[in-house]
């Protein structure tokens, strides 16, 4: 099929300050969330993959209802339009009990609530090159990460099966005095993509945390009187027969990029069949380049 339209992209990098304390020898471990199936922050958001930076801080704010624990550090290293497919914390806690039983019973409901996954929660020895964060800190980190929005924040009013505005946590990275992490929104209505940004603002001053702001691609409208658009159509009937799938995309294109220089230009999007991209999964479908192939040629002869 065709793209004829795509969403706009504003990455939010958040510095979280941190205040360290003194270590009291207890048993140091690393838990590890996995097993997601991750994704394209933006065409598989409404794709109930599930981010394990969230889950991580939902383990840990349940832990801290159970028992008293010491946090090192959360850290899940992957791009800013992946959803990330596993986290790791460091944590020291005398409470082995507590802690294996949480584990146990939160494996047990994430797999309920991902069937299509195989998430789990492991237990091993750690270590850290810092000192624990002081508790006040330790909350305030997870009580943002908990209340950060995630996900589908709107669907379009043309189609209820297509999102709007999203937005996506990745990467988390903790320093010895920060913890840096990237809140990734995407919208195909500018306005909308500004408000769901105000509201991150607000979040990330409400917790005294530094907020850098990157607007990484325009959105691109789409022209469904495009010439260009009938043009390709007609050859895509006439050479595969089939009447191709024209799709406005939950993510960044170059042209919105190109489109917003150039106003008014006549574009399309086209290229070969992928699934799972920015996934373990990521597939090309090879037969689809040679359909592509077929196509732009053909166009080329005109």
């Amino acid at each position: 099929g065709f793209g004829i339209g795509c969403a706009d992209g504003r990455l939010l990098n958040v510095t979280f300050p941190l205040e360290r304390t003194s270590f009291n020898n207890q048993h140091i471990y690393t838990i590890s969330l996995s097993g997601l199936k991750g994704g394209h922050s933006g065409v598989d958001i409404n794709k109930h993959r599930g981010n394990a930076i969230k889950l991580m801080a939902r383990f840990l704010r349940e832990l801290s209802k159970k028992c008293e624990f010491d946090l090192f550090s959360i850290n899940a290293d992957f791009a800013k339009n992946v959803i990330p497919a596993s986290a790791e914390a460091v944590i020291s806690c005398s409470h082995g009990d507590e802690l294996n039983n949480l584990i146990s019973d939160m494996s047990v409901m994430l797999k309920a609530e991902y069937p299509d996954a195989m998430p789990h929660i492991t237990l091993t020895v750690g270590e850290s090159e810092f000192a624990p964060m002081s508790q006040k800190s330790r909350d305030a980190l997870l009580s943002f990460l908990t209340l950060a929005p995630c996900g589908v924040y709107d669907l379009t009013s043309f189609r209820a099966d297509r999102v709007e505005t999203s937005n996506n946590i990745a990467p988390i990275i903790t320093k010895e005095h920060n913890v840096e992490l990237t809140l990734f929104a995407r919208s195909l209505i500018a306005s909308r993509g500004e408000e769901l940004a105000d509201k991150i603002r607000l979040l990330v001053k409400a917790f005294g945390a530094e907020l850098d702001e990157f607007y990484s691609n325009p959105p691109w409208e789409p022209n469904y009187n495009s010439q260009l658009l009938e043009d390709f159509k007609k050859l895509y009937k006439f050479e595969l027969g089939t009447e191709p799938e024209i799709e406005v995309v939950h993510a960044g294109l170059e042209c919105g990029i190109i489109g917003a220089k150039y106003a008014g230009m006549d574009m399309i999007a086209i290229g070969p069949t992928m699934e799972g991209v920015h996934s373990p999964d990521e597939k090309l479908h090879v037969p689809s380049i040679e359909r592509i192939y077929r196509i732009l040629t053909a166009y080329l002869k005109l």
